[in-house]
């Protein structure tokens, strides 16, 4: 499939829970080379992860408020190309459960039209109480995210 730089999908989760979120290089994070600094890669991965969350009904603030706190615990992260002034690019993002815990998300970002993979990564993400301080994993999180059939909830807004 020939891509133009106007066919990006945004915001969408295919069948196989596949989500896609796209963006675009801002100057301002470009660094002396002329490239993406590494370290924006992250930022692009959470602001990935955060989109795909609220598509499945999870507000991360709402649960803040509701005494649960989401923590990225693990990264795992390679760069394999450079991203450049004005490039378009997109982020898929899939989500695992691992254990009775964790949250995996597995991500890459891609240069949106030549698909040329430009980073990968695996994040680990455990939600926390913010009254005990321990790691938990609330039903409706569990349920909106791994068992979708069993849920019985709304989405949290």
């Amino acid at each position: 499939m020939e891509k133009t730089e106007y066919d990006l999908t945004i915001n969408n989760t295919d069948e196989n829970g596949l989500f896609i979120w796209s963006s675009a290089v801002r100057c301002y994070e470009i660094d002396y080379q002329g490239i993406v600094n590494n370290s924006l890669y992250f930022s692009y991965f959470e602001q990935a992860r955060s989109e795909h969350l609220a598509a499945l009904g999870i507000n991360w603030f709402e649960l803040h408020d509701k005494g649960i706190d989401a923590v990225l615990i693990h990264v795992d992260m390679s760069i394999k190309a450079a991203l450049s002034m004005f490039d378009k690019f997109y982020v898929t993002s899939k989500i695992e459960k691992s254990g009775r815990l964790k949250i995996i998300f597995h991500q890459k970002i891609f240069k949106a039209i030549s698909d040329i993979l430009v980073s990968e990564s695996i994040n680990t993400v455990v939600c926390v109480s913010t009254t005990t301080k321990r790691p938990i994993l609330p039903k409706e999180i569990d349920n909106l995210l791994f068992n979708p059939q069993n849920s019985n909830h709304e989405p949290i807004p």
